[in-house]
C-alpha cells in the first residue's frame, strides 16, 4: 500500500502507558492473514515508553503514528482517527488486547456478499485472565440484519467488546462517538443500530485481557453515564415509540443490575435502593425477582454483617455482571458531559 491508496481496512489502535502490552497489539495486526490494511496508532499522551515502541514500528509504510501529547476523551481520539482514515472498513484495537490472526480475514469474508446496507460485522471475544492464564468465549449477541430490539433485549449477553466488530467509515462518520465523555464504548452500538445492519461471524476474533487494571469499579460513576447515553439515543432521529419502549426496558434492566451489583459490593445503601426504585418503576416485574429483595435485605443489614454476607455470596458463585464503560479504561481521561 502506498500514501496515496485507500486499504480495505483502517485498524485504529488506542494506547495510553502500555508499554507492556503495545508491541504485541502491533504484532497482531502486522500478523493478519489479510494484508490490506493500514494501522493508526492513536497515543493519547503517554508518559512511559509507549511512544518509543510505536515509533519503533513507523518505518512500515501502512503504520501511521499519531502521537498526542494530551490526554483526552477516547471518543476524541476515535474520531480524530477515524476522519484520517483511509480503509472502507474501521477496525478498533486497545493497546493491552490483541487480534487473532484470522479476524479481519473472517469478517471481511462474512460481509463480501451482504449489500452495503450491512455496516457492521461483528464477533465473540476471547477473555483471557493474566492471573490464571485460562480463558473463555465472551458472551455476545447472536443475531444478523436489523439488530436494534435483539441488542436491546439481549442486555447483559449484547455485544461487549468494540475490538471484535469491523464497521463500515460511513457509519463512523455518520454517527461519530460522543467526544464530550470519557468514552462510549460498546454504547455506540445501540446507535448504530439504528442506521445499518449487522452480520455475525461464529467464533472468538480477539483476546481480551483481564489484568486487574481494566475492570469497571466505580459503578455508580458507570450507572450514571448509560443513563446519560440512553437519554441521548431516546433523541435519537431514528427512535420510534416502539424503539423507545425497548430502551425503557433495558433501562430497567441495567438499573436493576446495576442495584444487585452495588449491594453485593457493598456500594452506598441509598444508592442501591434507588437503582431498585427506579427499576420498578420502569419495569415492575423487576419487583418479583429474587434478588431484589435479597439485594435490598442485604442493604438494610448492618455495615459489618453485610461484609460477611457478601463475601459468602462471592464464595458461592459470582454474581450478575453489570455494564461496563469508563473504567474500562482507568490511564484515559474522564470528561464531565456538558
Amino acid at each position: 500500500m502506498n500514501a496515496t491508496s485507500s486499504p480495505g481496512v483502517s485498524v485504529i489502535l488506542h494506547t495510553r502507558n502500555h508499554e507492556q502490552f503495545v508491541g504485541q497489539a502491533i504484532e497482531s495486526v502486522l500478523d493478519q492473514t489479510f494484508g490490506d490494511w493500514e494501522l493508526l496508532i492513536t497515543d493519547n499522551g503517554s508518559t512511559d515508553a509507549t511512544p518509543s515502541i510505536i515509533r519503533s514500528y513507523a518505518e512500515d509504510p501502512r503504520v501511521r503514528p499519531m502521537l498526542f501529547e494530551d490526554n483526552a476523551p477516547i471518543g476524541r481520539r476515535h474520531n480524530q482517527a477515524v476522519r484520517d482514515a483511509r480503509g472502507v472498513f474501521v477496525s478498533f484495537l486497545y493497546s493491552d488486547d490483541y487480534y487473532l490472526p484470522d479476524k479481519l480475514a473472517r469478517q471481511l469474508d462474512r460481509l463480501r456478499d451482504l449489500p452495503p446496507s450491512y455496516g457492521v460485522s461483528y464477533g465473540s471475544p476471547l477473555m483471557l485472565n493474566e492471573v490464571t492464564g485460562s480463558s473463555v468465549e465472551g458472551a455476545t449477541l447472536d443475531a444478523s440484519g436489523n439488530v436494534f430490539e435483539p441488542l436491546m433485549k439481549a442486555r447483559g449477553r449484547g455485544i461487549n467488546n468494540l475490538i471484535t466488530s469491523l464497521i463500515r467509515r460511513d457509519c463512523l462518520l455518520a454517527e461519530p462517538f460522543y467526544d464530550d465523555l470519557a468514552v462510549e464504548a460498546e454504547a455506540i452500538f445501540f446507535r448504530l443500530a439504528l442506521v445499518t445492519r449487522f452480520a455475525r461471524v461464529d467464533g472468538p476474533l480477539a483476546v481480551v485481557r483481564d489484568h486487574g487494571g481494566n475492570a469497571g469499579k466505580a459503578i455508580t460513576r458507570n450507572l450514571e453515564m448509560l443513563d446519560h447515553l440512553l437519554d441521548r439515543l431516546r433523541g435519537h432521529p431514528q427512535m420510534t415509540q416502539e424503539r423507545r419502549a425497548l430502551v425503557d426496558a433495558y433501562q430497567a434492566w441495567s438499573l436493576w443490575s446495576f442495584g444487585w451489583q452495588g449491594a453485593r459490593v457493598g456500594a452506598d445503601p441509598a444508592w442501591v435502593r434507588g437503582c431498585f426504585r427506579r427499576a420498578v418503576q420502569l419495569a415492575p416485574r423487576h419487583a418479583l425477582h429474587p434478588k431484589t429483595p435479597i439485594g435490598l435485605g442485604i442493604v438494610a443489614l448492618p455495615a459489618r454483617l453485610r461484609v460477611r454476607v457478601n463475601r459468602i455470596g462471592h464464595a458461592l458463585g459470582r454474581g450478575s455482571r453489570t455494564p461496563v464503560y469508563a473504567d474500562d479504561y482507568p490511564n484515559d481521561a474522564v470528561t464531565a458531559r456538558s
